[in-house]
């Protein structure tokens, strides 16, 4: 994607750009800007997705290649998005409380900031990261088998190796998987590896 806008509001569509099968996001108009509180808010955003992303490249890249890896940006009026993998679903929502029950109509974030990319990692397990946004797994396959979480790791990527840093509990995980999108409200974003199976 060339010359983006360099708005904040542009950030999230990193991840639609990636999740369409995109290979690289050229933020237009960057250099050279007076400093300003929409200035600075801008870089932020921007700085934040490829802080997030940076350390993912290779795996993020090799799912992209073999259509592994599907990505979404908020749209103002579409709160929630559906992603499927196979005999599983991913429900994507936006809006929703970091933890409790999500309101029938969900409101979408104020700002329209949510984001999130999922790769799917083997058959049952997947990398998930995002921002202000939440993700619950369900099977969609016609049998009678029922879907579950099995473990779901918080961690990261150092030198192409995968480092939990922590397991989520039962009372981390009841309501969906949820990202934040860092600052005095909410927790800061992570990468998760889930792993689904079916009873």
């Amino acid at each position: 994607m060339s010359e983006t806008g360099f708005e904040a509001a542009t950030a999230p569509y990193l991840f639609h750009v990636l999740g369409q099968g995109g290979v690289g996001f050229s933020i237009f108009g960057m250099d050279g800007n007076p400093d300003s509180e929409a200035n600075r808010a801008a870089t932020a955003a921007h700085a934040a997705n490829f802080k997030l992303l940076a350390p993912l490249q290779r795996v993020l890249a090799q799912a992209a290649f073999e259509g592994r890896l599907q990505g979404v940006a908020e749209q103002p009026g579409m709160p929630q998005r559906t992603l499927r993998f196979g005999d599983w679903q991913a429900k994507v929502s936006f809006g929703a409380p970091m933890w409790g029950d999500a309101p029938a109509i969900l409101p979408g974030n104020d700002d329209h900031d949510g984001r999130l990319l999922v790769a799917q990692l083997g058959p049952e397990e997947f990398l998930v990261t995002g921002m202000a946004a939440r993700i619950e797994f369900f099977r969609e396959a016609a049998d009678t088998r029922h879907g579950q979480l099995l473990r779901v790791e918080q961690g990261r990527y150092v030198d192409g190796r995968w480092q939990v840093e922590k397991q989520l509990n039962g009372d981390q995980t009841d309501y969906g998987l949820n990202v934040g999108r860092g600052g005095p409200a909410s927790p800061d974003p992570v990468v998760l590896r889930v792993r689904v199976g079916t009873y």
